[in-house]
């Protein structure tokens, strides 16, 4: 369909007694995308605001949903009904599985349960240059491994995702994020939120559970509970990305510990080793184990320009109104915490950092309501 406008005038309900094959095959025996022997959508399909309902996908076999690989396609105003069965393997989602190559995936939606690996309510991996923009799930989504979000499970290389949110309950094991699981190699996600509750393994975050490789976050934020064993946000779970701009008033909480026997949970990141900027928290976040921080768990990054004013819960040693424990990591890699400009509320726990050895300006301390309050023109917009 390379070249082809194919559209619906109608709402659609499928035999929900019958297999559905995807529109556009990633073969089960291939390793890429570009292989010659699959047969990718590479059309334009506009659903014109109608929706499918009655898929049914009871398969192993990767890439799922109701497209399943497409390549420099676009799917467009397109929603999946509630009443769907759909269990895939890698890269499932009730849109589309696989979303390749300058593919764009627009207005879309999902009311469906999804369960799979690489899951996620609109899609499954977006990657290389794919644009998911406007789109939104409602239904469970439920990750059986890695990389499981509430809008798409992975989003990589130059790909982004704008204006999406998610309102579903999110769970999974490893990489789990109320819109995607992972953020990866120089991709962006700007202006989404997450409302649902996020339950995860380790790395959960309330917008993504991995953000890392030169990823960028931007004006994202996030009102959903987020509950994960170890590495645990409010925005990210670990991140190595630019974080700016985000905020979290969700519930934060991590209950299990990593081998150091550490927590690492935060209202905006767990483990932060990028940069985070013009970022607040008003959620409670809790642990009982080490490295809880207003703002962030353990960082090993540079945090400016933020403020906390949710309570910290937890007798822990490494406890602080905006960071854990502000860490400076010389392993095989040499990585320092700094802390500029960046202020918690009074009262929501007793010290301002739990443990430093690194850099925290002098400037950076508790502050009143009010005089938070006032601090809107030195934090940026």
């Amino acid at each position: 369909y390379e070249g082809k406008y194919v559209y619906l005038a109608n709402d659609i309900t499928l035999d929900i007694n019958e297999e559905w094959e995807p529109i556009g095959l990633y073969l089960n025996e291939n390793t890429s995308p570009d292989d010659e022997t699959n047969i990718p959508f590479s059309g334009i399909f506009d659903g014109k605001g109608h929706e499918v309902d009655g898929i049914y996908i009871n398969t192993p076999n990767k890439v799922q949903g109701l497209f399943g690989l497409i390549n420099n396609g676009k799917i467009l105003n397109l929603g999946i009904g509630e009443n769907c069965n759909i269990n895939g393997g890698n890269a499932t989602a009730g849109v589309l599985g696989y979303a390749y190559n300058n593919s764009v995936i627009n207005n879309c939606s999902n009311k469906a349960n999804i369960n799979g690996l690489y899951v996620g309510g609109v899609v499954g991996c977006a990657y290389v240059s794919t644009k998911i923009m406007d789109c939104y799930n409602e239904g469970n989504i439920q990750g059986t491994n890695t990389f499981t979000g509430g809008v798409a499970g992975y989003v990589a290389q130059d790909s982004s995702i704008k204006e999406s949110y998610n309102l579903g309950e999110v769970n999974g094991i490893h990489c789990v994020g109320g819109v995607v699981g992972s953020l990866d190699l120089n991709s962006i996600m700007e202006s989404c939120h997450n409302n649902g509750n996020i339950n995860g393994g380790h790395m959960a975050g309330g917008i993504v559970g991995l953000s890392v490789k030169k990823s960028n976050l931007t004006q994202n934020y996030n009102t959903g509970n987020v509950n994960g064993e170890y590495y645990v946000g409010g925005v990210s779970g670990v991140s190595n990305a630019i974080v700016e701009q985000c905020y979290n008033t969700g519930y934060i909480e991590a209950s299990g510990q990593n081998e150091s026997g550490n927590s690492n949970v935060g209202g905006i990141i767990g483990m932060n080793e990028g940069t985070a900027e013009e970022c607040y928290n008003t959620g409670t976040v809790r642990t009982v184990y080490e490295n809880i921080g207003g703002l962030i768990g353990l960082n090993r990054g540079t945090l400016k320009n933020s403020y906390n004013a949710g309570i910290i819960e937890g007798e822990v040693i490494a406890k602080g109104g905006i960071v854990g424990y502000n860490n400076k990591f010389s392993q095989d890699r040499v990585l320092e915490g700094k802390v500029y400009n960046t202020y918690s509320l009074e009262g929501v726990t007793m010290k301002l950092y739990g443990v430093n050895d690194s850099t925290i300006s002098e400037e950076c301390s508790f502050k009143s309501s009010s005089e938070l309050k006032e601090m809107h023109s030195i934090l940026g917009n």
